[in-house]
């Protein structure tokens, strides 16, 4: 334990106590006219694991209140790409303090120096995103403070929620192989934040797609999985037009169904889209073909950072959509720079 104050105490959690985390992600749904509310599982912190090498995660307790559970952080730490170096960044997840306690909370700064003093000689480069309906969140950590890290924007993410893309009849194969690692290895370097392996957690062989050339030549290959173990969506509620449309089908009409309040969003995770030279039309033929053919999930989810070109994928195609800003996290005495190539960070990670 770390003592902060009088009243706060920090504690780093493990397997053992991570199931208390439980309340403090189901205290919180977010601002926007589809309240989600983001959930972990009965352990979060298994969850949080599932997405790096390793998971730093802390807690905050109110000491005064009976050692009230109030608030969390993590820092999942993972093997990536940054401008062709294969780098350990720090993903800053899960920061969150319980409703009640957000107006009164002014311990911050000793917060992230605990995260950054246990994570640094781990991390080479910490990042995060922030819903961009978060304003509250983006005032507190744009601007910038004393004793505080940076936050840098890097732009904006969306993530694509979509039923179809179009009914093409291509012939598309399933299932890991040499030559298939071979193509990602060559791949994935070409972009910023992409994972060194694509055996990410939670990816079994039969859950990468491709499709080839009449030459044998893959053209296109990505992973479509289920994360609804570890991480789920929950619908909180419906405002404006969708409180609306949720009472309809609007499925037949070609966008994603909306889940019923309190449902598991049933989605399979779209990951680790390459093609050959960066070929937007080989990209969409090979999600046309999933999308036609794989049909145990109610609707697909995907995304991309604002520089990649596979956002043009969406532009005449029925999407429910959702940003966010993402920001590398600059810690005391940090070089700033800038991330020049594409950015191809993994909405599975997030």
């Amino acid at each position: 334990m770390n003592f902060l104050s009088n009243k706060y105490v920090l504690e780093i959690v493990d397997e053992k106590n991570g199931h208390i985390l439980n309340e403090i992600f189901k205290s919180h749904d977010f601002e926007g006219k589809i309240k989600i509310q983001y959930l972990r599982g009965e352990n979060p912190f298994l969850s949080l694991e599932e997405e790096g090498d390793e998971a730093f995660v802390i807690m905050l307790r109110d000491k005064s209140n009976e050692n009230c559970p109030v608030g969390m952080g993590a820092c999942i730490i993972r093997r990536e790409f940054i401008e062709g170096k294969i780098l350990n960044v720090g993903y800053l997840s899960s920061l969150k303090i319980i409703p009640s306690y957000q107006k009164k909370m002014f311990c911050i700064p000793q917060i992230y120096d605990f995260l950054h003093e246990n994570t640094k000689s781990k991390v080479d480069f910490y990042y995060t995103t922030i819903l961009k309906e978060n304003i509250k969140a983006q005032k507190l950590l744009e601007k910038k403070r004393k004793n505080m890290p940076s936050y840098d924007f890097l732009g904006h993410y969306t993530v694509y929620n979509f039923k179809k893309i179009e009914k093409l009849k291509i012939d598309m194969k399933n299932g890991m192989s040499e030559k298939l690692l071979k193509f990602y290895k060559n791949n994935l370097k070409n972009y910023n934040l992409s994972p060194v392996s694509p055996f990410l957690k939670g990816i079994r062989d039969e859950d990468f797609y491709y499709i080839e050339s009449k030459h044998g030549e893959i053209l296109a290959a990505c992973a479509v999985f289920s994360q609804i173990e570890f991480k789920q969506y929950v619908i909180a509620g419906y405002d404006g037009i969708y409180k609306f449309l949720s009472k309809f089908p609007i499925e037949l009409l070609g966008y994603p169904p909306l889940p019923k309040v309190n449902a598991f969003a049933n989605y399979g995770t779209v990951g680790l889209l390459c093609s050959l030279e960066n070929n937007v039309l080989h990209a969409k033929n090979l999600l046309s073909a999933i999308t036609m053919k794989l049909k145990s999930y109610d609707f697909f989810m995907a995304g991309f950072h604002e520089n990649n070109k596979y956002n043009e994928i969406f532009k005449n195609v029925k999407t429910i959509k959702y940003e966010s800003k993402l920001y590398r996290v600059r810690f005391y005495g940090e070089k700033d720079f800038n991330l020049k190539g594409e950015i191809a960070l993994e909405v599975g990670l997030l």
